[in-house]
């Protein structure tokens, strides 16, 4: 049976993407960002879809670093659990 990868997280724990990822009314329609910069978590996914890796993508944007990028990943994976509602018949 494989392991599990240890991320050192711990359910309760602070999500660790939150030194990297913020939302502002003033930068992007408050749309979730890497702190410090204009480059959308949705930008960084996207790229990645479209098969960037994340050396191609810390080439073109030389003012993030690998932890940005997996912060992006990180947060996506914690927002895409949403809850699913019947519709009414």
């Amino acid at each position: 049976m494989a392991k599990a990868p240890q991320s050192g997280y711990k359910p309760g724990m602070q999500p660790a993407y939150l030194a990297h990822i913020v939302s502002s009314p003033d930068v992007c329609g408050g749309k979730p960002c890497i702190r410090g910069t204009r480059l959308r978590v949705r930008d960084v996914l996207e790229y990645m879809a479209g098969g960037d890796s994340v050396d191609d993508l810390l080439q073109a944007f030389p003012y993030i670093q690998r932890a940005d990028v997996m912060a992006c990943l990180a947060f996506a994976a914690d927002h895409s659990d949403y809850p699913v509602l019947a519709a009414a018949e």
